[in-house]
C-alpha cells in the first residue's frame, strides 16, 4: 500500500472564501505545527528549517515550499504548492524506499557544496528536497512536478540509481 494514498487533503484557497490573508495563515499554521512546534525526522536525523524571517514575519523555508522563482526576494506564491503544505511532513515521516511510488536520490548541489536528497512521490508528482548536514537535514523546498519536467527528474533518478 502506498503512503501517497493516505496524504492529507489539500488545503485550497476557496476553503477560505478566496481570502488570501486567512489562507496564508492557515497554511502557515500547518507548516508551523509540522516544522516549528514538532520535529520531523528523515533517516533518524531531524529536518530543520531556515529560520530567518523572509517575508511577512514567516520563515524562509515556509516561503520556499509555497512559492516559486529563482530570486529569493521576488518569489511568487504558487497555489499548487500552497495547497500541499501538509504533504511535506507526511512524505518525510512516512515514506520509505519500500514504497512502490517513491523515488529517492541524492544529487550534489554546487552552490551549497552539499548533497541534496530528492524524495519524489510519483503517484501524486510531488517532490520534497532536503539538504544533508552533519547532524541533520535542512528543508530546501517542495513542489509539484510539472508534466514537462517528469522526464528530466526521472533521468536524474536513473543516473543516480545506475
Amino acid at each position: 500500500m502506498s503512503i501517497c494514498n493516505h496524504l492529507p487533503l489539500i488545503t485550497e484557497l476557496p476553503d477560505y472564501s478566496g481570502n488570501w490573508n486567512e489562507y496564508l495563515e492557515a497554511i502557515y499554521n500547518i507548516f508551523k505545527n509540522d516544522f516549528i512546534d514538532n520535529t520531523v525526522l528523515w533517516n533518524s536525523k531531524p529536518v530543520r528549517i531556515f529560520w530567518e524571517k523572509q517575508f511577512q514575519g514567516k520563515e524562509r523555508s515556509f516561503w520556499h515550499i509555497i512559492s516559486k522563482g529563482k530570486d529569493d526576494l521576488n518569489r511568487e506564491p504558487d497555489l499548487r504548492r500552497c495547497e500541499r503544505v501538509s504533504w511535506v511532513r507526511e512524505l518525510l515521516m512516512e515514506c520509505t524506499e519500500e514504497c512502490e511510488n517513491l523515488l529517492i536520490w541524492t544529487k550534489y548541489h554546487v552552490k551549497s557544496k552539499r548533497n541534496r536528497v530528492y524524495i519524489w512521490c510519483r503517484e501524486v508528482n510531488y517532490i520534497v528536497v532536503i539538504e544533508e548536514r552533519k547532524i541533520n537535514y535542512h528543508l530546501i523546498t517542495a513542489f509539484v512536478v510539472s508534466d514537462y519536467s517528469v522526464n528530466g527528474y526521472f533521468k536524474e533518478y536513473q543516473k543516480f540509481k545506475y
